[in-house]
């Protein structure tokens, strides 16, 4: 079981990874493909919740780390969203969090930048998460924290669940496995 101190580390990390832009794929224009950083409004600054904490001089059964996490998760819960994004055609690379238990069959999904989000560590910031909900099943093919592609129109929708908070969704969307290809693209 992780320990305060441990979860509060990697949220911290985990916020600093939202910003990172992802690689771009190969592919048409039909859906221009955008980093994660795309979502976040000018300005906004995710890891201002943490601001003054020193993390190395917590201890594990610190109050103040668990007090940071709360404090983090309501941050991020209500994050703001880019409104320049309703209705804009795109293409996000990401990691699947199902939203059922049939591990054969997968209706809707959260869609989340980096591995591990919303597992181990608190949900990214709702505007780092969309809300995937598929016209038709997709079956047997994915899993668990799966590298895909998205491709679909992006509307500005809050979505809230115990794995996340989505600030943005995506219905119908197009689903294609990410294969890492030689030399990293």
């Amino acid at each position: 079981m992780p320990t305060r101190r441990t979860m509060l580390r990697a949220a911290v990390a985990g916020a600093g990874a939202v910003l990172l832009p992802q690689a771009r794929a190969e592919g048409g224009d039909e859906f221009p493909t955008l980093p994660w950083s795309a979502l976040l409004p000018r300005g906004w600054d995710p890891k201002a919740p943490f601001k003054g904490l020193k993390l190395d001089e917590l201890e594990d059964g610190d109050p103040r780390a668990q007090e940071a996490l709360f404090k983090a998760r309501d941050y991020w819960k209500s994050a703001p969203v880019e409104p320049s994004l309703q209705g804009a055609r795109a293409r996000l690379r990401g990691y699947v969090v199902p939203m059922s238990g049939d591990a054969g069959i997968v209706r809707e999904f959260l869609l989340v930048p980096y591995f591990g989000a919303c597992i181990h560590v608190p949900p990214p910031p709702a505007n780092q998460v969309v809300h995937v909900l598929m016209e038709k099943p997709l079956r047997n093919r994915l899993r668990t924290m799966s590298s895909v592609w998205v491709s679909g129109t992006l509307r500005i929708e809050r979505f809230s669940s115990v794995m996340g908070d989505a600030g943005y969704a995506m219905r119908g969307s197009l689903v294609e496995p990410y294969v890492e290809r030689p030399g990293g693209r």
